[in-house]
């Protein structure tokens, strides 16, 4: 109610998420957790129903050009360095080669697996993964690859060798 009072006293109208029936006029409030998580999953759900609602129209897929980009590296039970990455458009796949930025340089390695959490389970959380052949554009995942990822640099894009290219001798084009 706090919050709601300050905003009015700007001038703004603001609504509990869950019972903001004008969206396009009132400011919707999530509440979130740095320390326990705790309302993420609502924020990520609002950003992307509000973005489909008014923007979908301008939303284009392209299927012939991957962009993904390295959200987190982290070290997973099994796997060894893992990193955690946003595929935005196009489709992954787990026969792909992927060139990452490193601390001292790219790396270019095979995936070696791409894993999904289980259903109705957030990746930040520890527990069991699945894994899949490919993923495509608006999810999340998981990737393990033959080289050592343990030097990737978060927030930096993920390139996929052009598949044309994979299995070239000249390692100059690739």
């Amino acid at each position: 109610a706090k919050v709601k009072l300050e905003f009015n006293e700007q001038g703004l109208n603001a609504e509990l998420y869950i019972n903001n029936k004008r969206m396009d006029r009132d400011i919707s409030l999530v509440p979130t957790s740095a320390i326990t998580g705790e309302g993420i999953p609502d924020l990520l759900y609002l950003i992307t129903f509000l973005t489909k609602k008014y923007m979908e129209s301008r939303i284009s897929f392209n299927a012939t050009e991957t962009k993904a980009s390295v959200l987190e590296v982290k070290k997973t039970e099994g796997y060894g360095a893992t990193i955690d990455v946003i595929v935005s458009n196009g489709t992954l796949r787990s026969d792909d080669t992927i060139v990452v930025c490193g601390m001292s340089g790219p790396i270019v390695t095979p995936i070696r697996a791409l894993l999904l959490p289980q259903e109705a389970q957030e990746m930040r959380v520890k527990g069991e993964y699945k894994t899949a052949e490919s993923v495509s554009a608006s999810v999340g995942v998981r990737i393990a690859a033959i080289e050592d990822l343990s030097t990737a640099v978060a927030g930096a894009p993920l390139l996929i060798v052009p598949r044309a290219l994979k299995n070239s001798k000249n390692a100059q084009k690739r």
